[in-house]
């Protein structure tokens, strides 16, 4: 028996290469997967813009115009509305960005009612569907409620569309914040 005999080899050594072999195939697999998603991406993107519609585009571009104007009224002041006597604030709470439209001063303070809009995080505009929250003068903002109790707020909206500001609200709101911001600020 003439013999052919292997050379000694170390099992660490062997380790490694099938790891790296493991992992080359690993890295092969993930880049084969991007490579065909990527292309997708665009045309998903796409229809799924289509899906939104017209209404929702609308949407889009009043509700950045609205976080915009609201950026303008200086923090902590409380502007009237000229024509409504509203008062129009912007509220700016752990990154934040909420309008808060309150009743004219002459409705009884136990029946006053702020509504509240959450226009954005930082400087990221909220996508739509907005929602409004009603709460009374001197209950808790959203800016300043608990991520939970924030978390469960959204949900209620989203399941039941009850507080969805409409397309023509967001423009009434945007000729609201307009108006009033350019007769106290200029």
């Amino acid at each position: 028996m003439t013999g052919i005999t292997r050379p000694y080899t170390d099992s660490a050594d062997d380790s490694v290469a099938i790891t790296a072999a493991g992992l080359a195939a690993e890295v092969a697999w993930a880049l084969l997967i991007a490579a065909t998603l990527v292309p997708a991406a665009g045309p998903l993107s796409l229809a799924a813009d289509i899906r939104r519609g017209r209404e929702r585009r609308k949407q889009d571009v009043l509700i950045g115009k609205l976080f915009v104007a609201a950026q303008r009224i200086p923090a902590g002041a409380v502007l009237a509305d000229p024509i409504t006597g509203s008062r129009v604030s912007a509220e700016r709470e752990r990154g934040f960005l909420i309008l808060a439209i309150t009743d004219p001063p002459g409705h009884p303070e136990a029946e006053a009612v702020v509504a509240h809009y959450l226009l954005g995080f930082w400087a990221v505009p909220e996508r739509p569907p907005l929602h409004r929250h009603l709460a009374g003068v001197h209950d808790t903002s959203p800016a300043r409620m608990g991520w939970h109790q924030r978390k469960r707020l959204a949900e209620f909206n989203a399941s039941t569309s009850a507080l969805e500001v409409t397309t023509e609200e967001l423009a009434g709101l945007l000729d609201q914040v307009t108006r009033t911001t350019s007769a106290h600020l200029h």
